[in-house]
């Protein structure tokens, strides 16, 4: 399987070696064998074909990705043909064939072959038949022959032998051919316009496995956009005509999302034969087709004529918005978007809003969840007005749904909403018919209920400004800052930056700030995670003074967590208050009460002494790292644990390149050489690496120090020149 999917990945390589005579008369014959083959393979291959056109010489030659099919009688030869599914076997002896009436032997042939193309139905296997030339199917009876190819109705052919599905080889005296190919294989002239094969996308198109269907699709949109009007006519319509009327599903549910490529550029009686065909899709017997055509009706519409979208899109938009399958009403909402885009207020009122108002109020929670979860779109394509009047109103009713889904859904738009409402009265509406609802959510029962609205109510801030966060909104911030659900403190956390823009830092400190002191000693290791994430930001916007004040201790008290996350964030965080407040802070405030968690009883405290001084050695620099952190790094390599001596090895490896030379040879190196002889293999192992890495570092500051001339470097990297 996986040969044969990477060969079909490659197909492009191999088309381009191929040529484009050669794909078209070799590749892509060879390709319909894997029409049976692995969803993987099946669905790899309808993606490479979308990207064939220019593999098989251009957009004149795109309608030879779409199967064969006779110009004058459309009969298709593919999976659908009577005579079976394109595996059919004949043989042409090698002999030349006996010509009516003085006609040549190829033109003889010619008309054989196509007489058994069109006319031949299934004889048993291993039989030999004599086949009278001529169409048979009911689908030729308005076929004519070529002038120079119409045999005697009385001619029979004794060269053409059929033998469908023949497991035996070729013999000697013939060809064993795929029938669906044979005509073209003898250079039928014009009658068969299309190419010379039986590419698969169609059947593709018409496979049980969705995504190897939804691929085929794809590459057929694609590819109808190489068509010319003409081609477009000739080829891609009947094709998606012929899925719309296949006799499976599956087939029917594919041509539904080839409607709308086809249609903007056919003429005016295909454009009406196009809209019969998605009627009828769109009242379909299956509950599957009438779901693919709904899902794609907003697309087609847009395509649509504004008289065929009232006329006939919106009773298509009517009839599946009441549909008895709740999956079909869904996609009805989904379609309303695009169908309400198109209309005037006075059409959108008359023809659209009574069905939207019933599929607001369905009997199915899943149709109110889509109204909810489209809200937004529905309110943008319907206007202000249309807003007020009717999608208010459904908004507070789905606000309050019985299911709590359709409550999340609703709660998760509420900023949107009142985003786009029109800033003329908008404050009102919002205070006034909205608000009232959402305090309710705050104290919801159903724990995402409460985070979908906590993650959005903060951005109502900047919409109802100062004075209506303080009175309204603060209050509501703080219940569910104190709020049992975990997921719920933490989107209200996420934001405060949103609150901070409008209250201000102060005001925002004096409100909340309590409630993040009693969040960052939450008894879930999560929920303190969250602050520490948040330290950062929180110690830009309070200032230095503020910080050491109200959230120092709390950074420190992080670093001795008993769970190990939030020792690691901690000391990250610690980084990022250095780089925001300055080496001088650091020095001062930070380092200090680091370099005291040494003496700590407990060996995990010692080690994050070691974790903090590897990330704020970057950030103070060398002097600082020097003075004040070696020292306490090189005291500790005589720790009783090894855990803390491996470490120690580990954190020399670590500031090795900030600390000079001297300090490397004359400190840094007789502890490592001590620790490598540790009796402790891992401690050996540490110190031996830090050596090796150290001693790397100070030949190259060496190296780089007796170059008198830079050019000798000759552009370099350092890694370079030790691999020289």
């Amino acid at each position: 399987l996986k040969l044969r999917l990477n060969s079909i990945k490659k197909l492009s390589t191999i088309a381009l070696a191929l040529g484009v005579e050669r794909t078209r008369t070799e590749l892509l014959p060879f390709l319909t064998d894997t029409i049976y083959d692995e969803d993987e393979v099946l669905l790899a291959l309808a993606e490479q074909l979308g990207n064939f056109t220019g593999l098989v010489g251009g957009p004149d030659f795109a309608h030879c990705l779409l199967p064969l099919s006779c110009h004058r009688c459309s009969h298709t030869l593919t999976a659908q043909s009577d005579w079976g599914q394109c595996q059919q076997r004949v043989r042409v002896a090698a002999a030349a064939p006996i010509a009516p009436e003085g006609r040549s032997g190829p033109v003889a042939v010619r008309a054989a072959a196509l007489a058994l193309a069109v006319g031949m139905s299934g004889a048993g296997a291993g039989s030999r038949h004599k086949r009278q030339v001529g169409p048979q199917h009911a689908g030729a009876k308005n076929f004519q022959y070529p002038p120079e190819a119409r045999p005697d109705d009385s001619y029979r052919h004794p060269a053409l032998v059929w033998r469908p599905c023949s497991p035996a080889p070729p013999s000697h005296y013939g060809l064993r051919l795929p029938c669906s190919v044979l005509c073209c294989l003898l250079q039928m002239p014009a009658m068969f316009r299309t190419h010379p094969l039986v590419p698969p996308l169609e059947s593709l198109a018409t496979v049980e496995e969705t995504v190897v269907r939804d691929k085929a699709v794809e590459s057929l949109r694609q590819i109808s956009q190489e068509h010319t009007p003409v081609a477009l006519e000739a080829h891609f319509v009947p094709l998606v005509k012929r899925l719309a009327s296949g006799d499976w599903f599956t087939s029917r549910t594919s041509a539904c999302g080839l409607f709308s490529v086809c249609y903007p550029r056919a003429s005016n009686a295909v454009k009406a034969e196009i809209r019969q065909h998605f009627r009828s899709l769109c009242s379909d017997d299956t509950p599957m087709v009438r779901r693919a055509a709904a899902s794609k009706l907003g697309e087609f519409a847009k395509v649509l004529e504004l008289d065929s979208v009232k006329s006939e899109i919106v009773p298509l938009f009517t009839n599946l918005a009441s549909d008895e399958q709740d999956s079909v009403r869904l996609l009805a909402v989904e379609a309303c978007v695009s169908i309400a885009q198109l209309l005037s207020q006075d059409d959108l009122e008359f023809l659209v809003m009574p069905t939207l108002r019933q599929a607001a109020e369905d009997k199915s929670w899943r149709v109110r969840y889509m109204v909810a979860d489209k809200f937004s779109e529905l309110q943008k394509a319907v206007g202000p007005k249309i807003t007020q009047n009717d999608l208010i109103p459904a908004f507070q009713n789905l606000l309050k749904d019985c299911e709590a889904e359709v409550r999340a859904a609703a709660a998760h738009k509420v900023k949107e909403l009142c985003e786009n409402l029109p800033i003329e009265g908008r404050e009102t509406i919002i205070m006034n018919q909205v608000l009232p609802y959402i305090k309710e959510l705050v104290s919801d029962t159903n724990q995402h209920v409460k985070s979908a609205l906590a993650s959005v109510i903060m951005g109502l801030s900047t919409i109802l400004g100062k004075e209506n966060t303080i009175e309204h909104l603060l209050p509501l911030f703080l219940a569910q800052l104190k709020d049992e659900c975990p997921e719920v403190r933490l989107n209200i956390i996420s934001n405060l930056d949103c609150v901070n823009e409008v209250i201000g830092i102060r005001q925002l400190s004096q409100s909340l700030l309590p409630a993040i002191v009693e969040l960052a000693e939450d008894a879930k290791w999560r929920v303190r995670l969250a602050i520490i994430e948040y330290m950062p930001l929180l110690a830009g916007q309070l200032g230095v003074e503020f910080f050491d004040e109200k959230l120092n201790s709390l950074c420190m008290a992080w670093l001795v967590d008993h769970v190990y996350a939030i020792r690691e964030a901690a000391t990250n965080n610690l980084m990022k208050l250095v780089q925001k407040f300055g080496t001088e802070w650091a020095q001062n405030t930070i380092v200090p009460k680091v370099l005291v968690m040494a003496n700590d009883p407990n060996y995990l405290h010692r080690m994050t002494t070691l974790f903090c001084i590897n990330v704020l050695s970057e950030a103070c620099g060398q002097e600082i790292t020097t003075k004040q952190m070696l020292p306490i790094v090189l005291k500790m390599a005589g720790d009783q644990v090894a855990n803390v001596r491996f470490n120690v090895a580990k954190s020399l490896q670590k500031i090795g390149p900030i600390l000079d030379t001297d300090a490397l040879q004359e400190e840094v190196k007789p502890v490592l050489q001590k620790l490598g002889q540790d009796e402790d293999m891992d401690v050996k192992y540490f110190a031996q690496e830090a050596i090796s890495v150290n001693v790397f570092f100070n030949w190259m500051e060496e190296k780089m120090e007796n170059l008198q001339d830079p050019i000798q470097t000759n552009g370099n990297s350092f890694q370079e020149i030790k691999f020289q």
